[in-house]
């Protein structure tokens, strides 16, 4: 029986995912700023052949988010950025880099790059969040480095408790139908870059208290063909982050601990390389 509502409730996520159906309301907001730089020295190297130039351009960014709420409890969430690029400058090559803080190159990002497009379900047992969302962000602003990621969350509150379980695909090296040939240093199927995350948040009146453990399972330098001075492993580590932000009285404190600790597993009998066998 257990085993059937499993089924049933997979199925129904399925259904709620991919069906077609038409907003009932659309929520548009967004921002835009356009500014200016002048730098009187672009580096600090002392040159007296030019090597320190002056610079001075206009530049500007567009963002937009969109949300389409299909019915209640179903929400598509959308975000853009579109003309991020300096004023009459040289548009940049086309490449297949991504930016580091989009889900688009930065060719792309000069005309239009979609960041953000997932769903937000909120259904009996709890929410999910699937799609290409924020990522990187927990706690305080303290080591945060948000960028869009492809993700599966799950959130739940159980009184002042609010549990959030995720999944985050950092990096994917199997054989599609944009990559036949997956890259030499892909070519195990099982070398992709993985997160795993569990946080509790506890909330009272004047501030909330948090722990988040991430667990980081990085394949990419397993296949033989990586560099052979490090020969082929999988690193494996977890990431655990206590924060608390409160207010007491008429002081306010945030306060943040990072701490990580994982191995390296070496699969082809290379001799481990000092450093490199254990991440702390």
């Amino acid at each position: 029986m257990k085993r059937f509502w499993l089924v049933m409730l997979s199925l129904g996520l399925i259904i709620a995912f991919s069906s077609t159906a038409m907003a009932v309301d659309v929520k548009f907001s967004g921002e835009f700023y356009a500014g200016g730089m002048y730098l009187d020295k672009t580096n600090l190297t002392k040159s007296t052949t030019g090597g320190d130039p002056s610079t001075a351009f206009y530049f500007q960014r567009l963002r937009a988010r969109t949300d389409f709420t299909i019915s209640p409890g179903l929400t598509l969430i959308t975000r853009l950025d579109a003309m991020e690029r300096a004023w009459g400058a040289t548009r940049s090559a086309t490449g297949t880099a991504l930016a580091v803080d989009s889900a688009g190159t930065v060719a792309e990002n000069e005309n239009i790059a979609i960041d953000w497009v997932y769903i937000d379900y909120k259904s009996a047992i709890g929410t999910f969040l699937v799609g290409y969302m924020n990522y990187g962000s927990t706690g305080t602003i303290f080591g945060n480095s948000s960028a869009p990621q492809a993700r599966i969350r799950f959130n739940r509150m159980f009184g002042p408790i609010n549990v959030w379980a995720s999944i985050s695909k950092v990096k994917e090296n199997s054989k599609t139908a944009i990559n036949p040939v997956p890259p030499a240093t892909a070519a195990f199927a099982d070398s992709d870059n993985d997160v795993y995350h569990l946080e509790g948040i506890y909330s009272w009146k004047s501030g909330r208290a948090g722990l988040n453990v991430n667990y980081y399972n990085y394949a990419n330098t397993r296949p033989p063909a990586v560099p052979a001075a490090n020969g082929s492993y999988r690193r494996t580590y977890f990431l655990f982050t206590p924060y608390l932000m409160a207010k007491f009285g008429p002081v306010s404190v945030q306060a943040e601990f990072n701490y990580l600790n994982g191995t390296d597993k070496y699969e082809d009998g290379v001799v481990k390389v000092a450093g490199v066998d254990k991440v702390t």
